[in-house]
């Protein structure tokens, strides 16, 4: 019989797939917001190291100096590693701790009939993906998610536990557990990534394109690269074109006929260039190393080599940059702050 609803602290483990490339000790905790509800989420420790190993795990994140309540919750996989050279950790779970409502059962060893958590469940891969992407396009690294994401839980907590049963075990591995020197996550870049995900603020399109061009990249799709670095370059052009005409007071209905017009990507580099964008890629250099190569992916189908792939995404993201710079993490930082100020203005 259900006699009333109450809430519950949920505190457990969720998993961070790909895994969070991050300096190490940048951040101990953060508030975020996710599906509109308020949750905490914990970083795992550097734990003390007691031999000379360069690769060491890490520990369970501690919240007020407490651990996570028995029975203790843990992912089967693991918390992370820190890289003790290059001093970076690579999370692939955190701590979290949130509010939740759930029916409260009496006189019953049935326990829930419904998961308060599921809301957690369904909206954190995208939240996470979307933080990701602003860390990716500030660092200009890929990390590939695992496929076998149905072999583990997502979230975890004793919140939900029934009684009288146990938890089936879950495996996961990630076989690559540091990158090394590769530029890692700074706290004001972790700090932005979670608040655009939090605000649901999605990366620009253009750079958006420019990852999956990347990605393509490393997973040996190299026409797929060569395209979609193409369509990011004309993306970002086309968007800052538009932006300098309207505001020299050229109607909407004109300036998109002007874009239209400007016939691809050396097109529109033409266009940019007359109304004074100034690129670091000549004319020749774009047609060379990425109009040729996007061209004869799509009207004959041709693969390119490794070498021209990585061409044209080194000239698409040039353009990228010049035309839609990505705001960098200290601004989002500052925008974040100050809408927090006005939200608590609010009477």
């Amino acid at each position: 019989m259900v006699s009333r609803t109450s809430e519950i602290q949920a505190d457990g483990s969720i998993v961070a797939n790909p895994p969070l490339w991050i300096d190490a000790l940048a951040c101990q905790n953060l508030k975020v917001n996710i599906e509109g509800r308020h949750v905490t989420l914990i970083f795992p420790r550097v734990a003390q190291p007691d031999d000379n190993r360069r690769i060491i795990e890490l520990a369970e994140p501690t919240y007020r100096r407490a651990p996570i309540p028995r029975p203790k919750i843990s992912p089967d996989f693991g918390w992370g590693y820190y890289d003790v050279e290059h001093q970076k950790m690579l999370v692939m779970a955190l701590r979290f701790r949130t509010t939740v409502p759930t029916k409260a059962r009496s006189q019953s060893r049935d326990g829930f009939t419904d998961r308060p958590l599921d809301w957690l469940r369904g909206a954190w891969p995208e939240w996470l993906d979307t933080a990701q992407n602003w860390l990716r396009g500030w660092n200009d690294i890929y990390l590939h998610r695992s496929d076998d994401t149905a072999s583990f839980e997502w979230v975890d907590a004793a919140a939900e536990w029934q009684p009288d049963t146990r938890r089936g075990k879950a495996s996961v591995s990630h076989s690559v557990i540091s990158y090394g020197s590769q530029k890692s996550a700074s706290l004001a870049q972790i700090q932005s990534a979670f608040y655009c995900a939090s605000e649901r603020l999605p990366l620009p399109t253009a750079h958006r394109f420019i990852l999956r061009a990347y990605a393509s990249r490393m997973e040996q799709d190299l026409r797929g690269c060569v395209i979609d670095a193409c369509t990011a370059a004309e993306t970002a052009i086309s968007m800052r074109i538009s932006e300098e005409l309207a505001a020299s007071g050229v109607v909407k209905n004109a300036s998109e006929m002007i874009v239209r017009n400007a016939n691809g990507i050396i097109g529109l580099y033409r266009l940019a260039s007359q109304i004074g964008l100034v690129f670091n890629e000549s004319q020749h250099q774009v047609q060379s190393g990425l109009a040729t190569s996007r061209n004869a992916a799509v009207h004959r189908g041709e693969i390119p080599d490794d070498k021209q792939a990585r061409e044209a995404l080194r000239v698409a993201k040039s353009l990228v940059d010049v035309a839609k710079p990505l705001p960098n993490a200290e601004t989002l930082l500052r925008r974040s702050v100050s809408s927090a100020r006005t939200t608590h203005k609010r009477p």
